[in-house]
């Protein structure tokens, strides 16, 4: 990276060496999670800003790529409501036309004078000036921000150019971990519809992007797609309650008791009632561009999963206490649903279930629904 100086403080370029270097640190993050704060920092570095973060266009995400210095900014955005008043978004027909977009199309000079969103927000942290520079993932479009001081200086018009270099290395590390991702949630699924198990995946604004045999069996009557999102057919009542409970799996600011982090039972007069359970997806890397943020299994109600307690407790060493735990989590229950049920706090229910993962070898409860689902075949 070389600086030379300008008007505004220094002139960043982005050689060849540099664009591979942020190229190589994206595609390693893409595989392990702890590699994404480096990446997002080199781009910083090489783009000489303060920080940087990719957002979405549309929607927002948990787990965005945020360098270190921006995470208090970015928190204050979502959180103190910001992201309502931000003026830069007038910009985005210019960002989605030209690839680039920076304060100086959007503001005059009298505007930031004046305005809370610079002076009230971004100086209270330390920022200024802004670029932002379009990434397409897919369907998805999502904007590098750069964000840098008033010591830093406004983003030049050369600089502006050579911004634009970055959007092809981000978008190739981005469909790099959507290969990824793709082959690690389909082999999950594959492997659910051997089980027996229907499930389908949705992504981070509620749209389903992968359906297994089974669960694409039962849809059509009961349960159907709307615009690529789940729905329950002449129950709008219903079909708020499945999609927020979608969302309540997505993110992690719902209260503990709030309804839609338990299951969602859809029934119809004449009709077997269905179990809706969503668990979120954790995965390494670059997870911030895959497609599916959530898996949704749904259980039929006229076939609940058993199996013996014999079989468990021979295999895993698991106690009668922990087989019930299981019981009732295949039968669709929450942790919160199953304390109650057996009349435990729902920290000594959250510590049964870390030691039943730990027997079981599972690294999370989605693979151990998995595990019990096959117990419960072998019971049939």
């Amino acid at each position: 990276m070389n600086l030379t100086p300008s008007p505004t403080g220094f002139t960043m370029t982005l050689d060849d060496a540099a664009i591979k270097e942020i190229e190589d640190a994206l595609i390693r993050s893409a595989l392990s999670h702890e590699a994404c704060t480096s990446a997002i920092d080199h781009i910083a570095k090489h783009t000489h800003s303060r920080g940087a973060a990719i957002l979405p266009i549309k929607g927002r995400v948990p787990g965005l790529p945020i360098s270190p210095s921006c995470e208090d900014l970015m928190h204050a955005y979502f959180k103190a409501g910001w992201a309502e008043h931000d003026h830069r978004i007038s910009g985005i027909p210019k960002l989605l036309s030209t690839g680039i977009l920076v304060d100086q199309d959007v503001s005059s000079p009298e505007f930031m004078r004046k305005s809370p969103y610079y002076n009230d927000f971004l100086g209270r942290f330390g920022f200024k000036w802004f670029a932002g520079v379009r990434i397409t993932a897919g369907d998805d479009i999502w904007c590098l921000t750069l964000q840098r001081s008033s010591d830093e200086g406004f983003f030049t018009a050369d600089e502006q150019a050579t911004a634009l270099r970055l959007s092809a290395p981000i978008e190739r590390a981005a469909h790099f971990a959507q290969i990824v991702a793709e082959a690690r949630f389909n082999g999950m699924t594959d492997t659910l519809d051997t089980l027996t198990v229907a499930a389908l995946l949705v992504n981070r604004v509620g749209r389903v992007v992968h359906v297994n045999r089974l669960a694409d069996q039962l849809l059509g009557s009961l349960l159907d797609l709307e615009h690529g999102q789940l729905s329950v057919p002449n129950d709008r009542q219903a079909t708020v309650a499945v999609r927020r409970h979608l969302e309540a799996a997505i993110w992690d600011n719902f209260k503990a008791h709030d309804a839609a982090l338990a299951p969602v039972t859809v029934s119809a007069s004449g009709r077997p009632a269905l179990v809706l359970s969503a668990m979120p997806l954790r995965s390494n890397g670059l997870e911030f561009f895959r497609g599916a943020r959530v898996i949704v299994t749904i259980k039929d109600l006229r076939k609940p999963p058993e199996f013996t307690h014999g079989s468990l407790r021979t295999t895993y060493g698991l106690t009668g206490r922990e087989i019930d735990l299981c019981q009732r989590l295949m039968n669709g229950h929450s942790i919160k649903a199953v304390a109650d049920e057996l009349g435990i706090s729902l920290l000594t229910a959250r510590t049964h279930l870390k030691r039943i993962i730990a027997k079981t070898e599972t690294n999370r409860q989605s693979e151990l629904i998995v595990l019990l689902t096959q117990f419960s075949r072998m019971s049939d």
